[in-house]
């Protein structure tokens, strides 16, 4: 049986289990009207700006094109986020909010399954593509009940601009007498491939909870990954993946005996949905499987005459990859990515040889990055990583962005209580250019010493003002917290002992 009849013998059942949304003349769905074009420039732009901001001043959104801070301050949106963010995700997450102007869909059409990272309709690279390692996951997911497609393609349905794989588990109801299969009360939206902005994700999530769970979307909480990740993998582990092989936090499930082995990989999820009536640890166990092809019609793996056999069989049974330069045959597990430029999909995987002799590592990024490409994009930054234990309300005072870089110093940066120079209010890590060093000491003369290999901060509340040309924060005040932080602060000596 080849996976297109596979899905065929199944569909029925998909189409019931997500409500009967879709129907025999209708796999995809457009739901473009959904999307909220006012968020473009107001509840995202907001969210962007980032919680270690809004949490310490007072920020206005009611203008579309400007943030007011502290009743005083007006700051263009675009150009206060430009400087707080990585390029890459300012393109990818603000300018890609203007820029997208996309048809969204809701697919469980196994013909766009097939698409969805073959480079003659995406402009990324995946091992879901026709020539990557997990090539025949899209096949399998469209012989799973649970599993839909959201996409947004150009007007004409050409090219995929983004794409991403939405997931609905599914329980055994044994309540009655005849076991029902029943949906698990959460949605799971995956990452992310191409551009898909969050005005895009809310419209996908908000369309589903009111035309298959038939409820209203005020009555259900995201949970998201980058600001959850504890929630995310607690309610991910309660999930198990048939065959599943890597992404997320999900639980191993074992396929049927007489099932053709494919292993699955299933990303995590970027955003996590359960009703507000439902704590995490309430949401039922969740079960993703498939109906797949029986191992004795491996040689029937077809779709729509693509000739889409298991070449790749030896890497499901071995686990190995194979060196993009010397061809040798390694272990994943010590396999190494080596980026060819900013792309988080432009790579190519090499042993551990051929990557010191073909890459250089940035701590920065922490991936290794192809030698001269490297070379002539790095800049020189400075880079205050926090490592402020017990107050994660200001952990992120005194970060910074960072750039590709190369020789970095990783030298202590301890804040001291005014009053008691021995007393260190808090820690962070240093990340500076060699060169940049005598440069920096010089720009923060009066705040910053060395002392032995250490950088002393004379510490004020206005610390992330005088630290503005690093931070790009403004208005930091925490007066409140300052009794207890000095109160519990260790001696500079005796962080130095813990160190030792």
């Amino acid at each position: 049986m080849s996976y297109e009849r596979s899905f065929q013998a199944i569909k029925e059942e998909k189409i019931a289990y997500l409500n009967n949304v879709f129907s025999e003349s209708l796999y995809t769905i457009e739901i473009t009207d959904y999307v909220n074009l006012k968020d473009r420039n107001d509840e995202f732009l907001m969210d962007a700006l980032g919680r270690h901001i809004t949490e310490h001043n007072k920020v206005d959104n009611s203008d579309p094109n400007y943030f007011v801070f502290n009743d005083k301050t007006r700051v263009k949106k675009r150009a206060i986020l430009q400087e707080l963010m990585m390029p890459e995700s300012y393109k990818k997450y603000v300018q890609s909010i203007g820029d997208t102007s996309g048809r969204l869909f809701l697919t469980i059409d196994p013909e766009w399954f097939r698409l969805c990272s073959d480079k003659d309709f995406v402009s990324w690279n995946s091992c879901f593509s026709p020539d990557g390692c997990y090539h025949l996951v899209p096949y399998e997911f469209s012989t799973s009940i649970s599993i839909m497609m959201a996409m947004i393609t150009n007007s004409d349905m050409t090219r995929i601009i983004g794409r991403k794989w939405v997931v609905i588990p599914y329980r055994k109801d044994r309540s009655g007498e005849k076991e029902k299969i029943v949906k698990v009360p959460e949605i799971l939206c995956l990452k992310s491939y191409g551009t898909f902005p969050v005005t895009y994700q809310r419209a996908v999530s908000g369309w589903i909870i009111e035309n298959i769970f038939e409820d209203e979307k005020d009555n259900w909480k995201v949970y998201e990954y980058s600001k959850d990740d504890d929630t995310h993998m607690a309610l991910e582990t309660k999930i198990l993946v048939e065959s599943h092989d890597g992404g997320g936090y999900y639980s191993y499930l074992s396929s049927k005996p007489d099932r053709l082995k494919v292993k699955i990989y299933m990303d995590n999820s970027s955003y996590i949905l359960i009703p507000k009536s439902l704590a995490p640890s309430e949401v039922p166990e969740g079960r993703v499987t498939f109906y797949g092809l029986d191992e004795d019609e491996e040689d029937e793996v077809s779709y729509h005459e693509l000739e889409d056999s298991n070449e790749d069989e030896d890497y499901y049974d071995d686990e190995h990859w194979v060196c993009a330069n010397c061809g040798v045959r390694i272990d994943h597990d010590i396999s190494y990515e080596m980026f060819f430029n900013d792309n988080d999909h432009d790579y190519d995987t090499y042993c551990e040889d051929c990557i010191d002799e073909l890459a250089i590592f940035d701590p920065m990024l922490d991936r290794y990055f192809e030698r001269e490409w490297f070379k002539e994009h790095r800049e020189p930054f400075y880079m205050v990583y926090s490592n402020y234990r017990g107050h994660q309300e200001i952990r992120d005072i005194v970060s910074l962005e960072y750039t590709i870089e190369n020789t970095i110093n990783y030298p202590d940066l301890y804040f001291v209580d005014p009053n008691d120079e021995s007393k260190v209010i808090y820690e962070t890590k240093l990340y500076i250019r060699d060169a940049q060093i005598e440069p920096f000491l010089k720009k923060f003369e009066g705040l910053v010493r060395k002392e032995n290999d250490d950088y002393i901060v004379k510490f004020n509340v206005q610390a992330a003002i005088n630290f503005e040309g690093l931070s790009k924060l403004t208005g930091v005040t925490f007066e409140e917290e300052m009794d207890e932080i000095i109160a519990n602060a260790p001696t500079l000596a005796e962080r130095r002992n813990e160190d030792e």
